[in-house]
């Protein structure tokens, strides 16, 4: 072993360096199959990245949240429920009233319980609440309405793909 570099006869036993050998072999090995693994999760991260990694957790509630705008003065909660229950299943309806008059405000939320669900909704058209003709658009946060095409109506894709395209071709 190692101790007896130092003495004068430079040998080691038959026994030291079976076990030299077998520490080499056993790290080594299992050097590989941490490396592989690692290989292997980094491929995933990229090619199957978590959706949650790529945006936090109030811009995916952002996306199950419509915003109703333009609607009756006379639209109630009850109202816009009604209208919006025809699409899929519903968490929330609220027509937003003026905090003194207590009157709506000519605008509501409606939150759905997925994604999917939201654009169903969006995509049937017209949409007719208490007689007057109806935009949905996807709601936005106070914050992020001040950024450019923050209130576009089309819906937002992941395009994962194009990171394997651009690979392929360098």
């Amino acid at each position: 072993m190692l101790v007896n570099f130092l003495t004068e006869n430079k040998s080691i036993s038959y026994y030291g360096c079976a076990a030299q050998m077998l520490l080499a072999v056993t790290f080594g090995t299992t050097e590989c199959f941490l490396l592989a693994a690692m290989a292997y999760d980094r491929y995933v991260a990229i090619y199957n990245p978590l959706p949650h990694s790529l945006e936090s957790p109030k811009e995916l509630e952002q996306l199950w949240i419509l915003f109703i705008g333009v609607s009756s003065f006379e639209t109630t909660d009850e109202s816009l429920r009604n209208h919006s229950e025809q699409w899929e299943t519903l968490m929330d309806c609220v027509v937003m009233q003026d905090p003194n008059t207590k009157c709506p405000r000519g605008f509501g939320f409606v939150t759905y319980a997925t994604v999917e669900e939201v654009d169903v909704a969006m995509n049937a058209k017209p949409h007719k609440v208490d007689g007057r003709v109806v935009e949905p658009k996807r709601a936005v946060s106070r914050e992020d309405s001040q950024r450019p095409g923050a209130h576009l109506t089309v819906k937002r894709y992941l395009l994962v793909a194009l990171k394997k395209t651009l690979k392929n071709i360098t």
